[in-house]
């Protein structure tokens, strides 16, 4: 068959548009900048996406080895990117659903997923609904609910650009021109689809896992679920973070010097107490025989259960705020009850989404598409996306693609990438090398 680049008569040229891609270049400006079509240009996503997944899956293969008889820790969140949608000369827009998961410690990105099937169109959904009378039961009854009808996801997106289009719009129009010829998929079903790849992924060789997620979707109940019998052995602890998103940086650094000085306060008053902890479990960091101390005292005043159920429902105020989750609670959704509490404090210490966060930044500041909208008193104070992408499908292969980029190819200060450090990789792996993957 020959190699994957037998085609490309100008390799340098294909590494000059990944390098691009990943640098935040839009591809109206990869045109102007290459002198190409925009054609070109996605046929070069094209093969960069079919690569980047041959090359991750046959690694990937490895994880379960890699992370055995580890204690290990992952961060689990969503976040919404958006698709352009031109409808009569006005501009909509419809968000999709991006989840990802990324091991603790080596920033190694695991899955990332968009909740969108390419494979079907609302049509076909919808007409096969409609065959079987899925329209009249409830959701849960039905013998299709994985994906948006098109009459639904219709009505969803109405709802979403009630003041761009009107209802006289569709009527004129013949009704909505969604972007790409994929479906969208519903969030509980996406939620459960991704979780089940990463418990694929990860196997079952690990010592002890941990899961910190979003407190505001199904993640939790879906993992629960999905883990059970992990949870009941007690290889599987659960936690929910929440802290407070939006703040200016000025705020964040008020939140951080409060921490910073209760963190003083506390290793001065309980210093003996720490050094005695530390000497009975030697592994334990400072925080953590800090924070056991913290729970040692709250447990005298309640029974295990009442404290599992007090850590479920009002979580533990980490009392230790930091600009990047800043007014943190923690809730445990498993083992609290038969936790000691050192075991207690090392979840509580691990308890954090921010290498998730960190992701979705990195997201929007390399990948143009995935840029933040902005509004304008001249647009009705409506929020423009000048660089989202028109097909969910592209926003899938740059998922795809940057994701590997970030994995295989960018170092940090440790002059390691993710797939080094958690066992992948024994090097950064070059373009040519992924271009030549076979």
């Amino acid at each position: 068959m020959g190699k994957p680049t037998r085609r490309h008569k100008k390799t340098h040229e294909t590494i000059s548009i990944f390098k691009a891609l990943t640098n935040k270049t839009s591809i109206s400006r990869l045109t102007e900048i290459l002198d190409v079509t925009p054609a070109h240009i996605y046929s070069k996503i094209d093969f960069l996406n079919a690569q980047v997944l041959k090359f991750a899956n046959r690694r990937e293969a490895d994880l379960g080895a890699a992370l055995a008889g580890k204690s290990v820790v992952f961060a689990t969140d969503a976040q919404v990117l958006t698709v352009n949608w031109p409808a009569r000369e006005r501009r909509g827009i419809i968000p999709f659903l991006h989840l990802c998961t990324v091991h603790q410690g080596s920033q190694y990105v695991l899955a990332s997923t968009l909740d969108y099937d390419p494979d079907i169109s609302p049509e076909e959904v919808d007409n096969y609904m409609e065959a079987v009378g899925d329209f009249d039961r409830p959701l849960s009854m039905r013998s299709q609910a994985r994906l948006w009808s098109k009459r639904e996801y219709e009505r969803s997106v109405m709802s979403q650009n009630a003041t761009i289009i009107s209802q006289d719009d569709l009527w004129v129009g013949n009704g909505l021109k969604l972007p790409g010829t994929g479906c969208r998929v519903r969030t509980d079903y996406a939620a459960y689809g991704h979780l089940m790849h990463v418990k694929k992924l990860i196997g079952d060789r690990y010592r002890h896992a941990q899961f910190c997620l979003d407190p505001d979707s199904v993640l939790a109940p879906a993992l629960a679920a999905l883990m059970v019998n992990e949870v009941t052995r007690g290889r599987v602890d659960i936690a929910q973070i929440k802290f407070e998103k939006g703040l200016s940086n000025d705020k964040k650094q008020a939140y951080k010097a409060i921490g910073d000085r209760a963190y003083r306060d506390l290793r001065e008053t309980y210093f003996h107490d720490i050094q005695r902890i530390r000497a009975e479990h030697p592994a334990l960091t400072e925080q953590e025989a800090l924070v056991a101390i913290l729970l040692e005292q709250s447990d005298e005043m309640t029974s295990p259960e009442e404290r599992a159920r007090a850590l479920k429902t009002d979580g533990f105020k980490w009392p230790f705020h930091n600009k990047g989750e800043p007014n943190k609670t923690i809730y445990l959704w498993t083992g609290s009850a038969q936790h000691t509490a050192v075991t207690l404090a090392r979840l509580l210490c691990r308890g954090s989404t921010h290498p998730a966060d960190a992701y979705f930044a990195r997201l929007r500041r390399r990948v143009a598409g995935f840029e933040r909208g902005s509004s304008s008193t001249s647009n009705a104070g409506r929020t423009w996306y000048a660089y989202a992408f028109y097909d969910p499908e592209m926003v899938v292969k740059m998922l795809n693609i940057l994701r590997f980029y970030q994995n295989y190819m960018l170092k940090g200060p440790d002059n390691q990438t993710p797939a080094m450090r958690i066992g992948l990789a024994k090097g950064v792996v070059r373009a040519d090398d992924l271009f030549s993957y076979t």
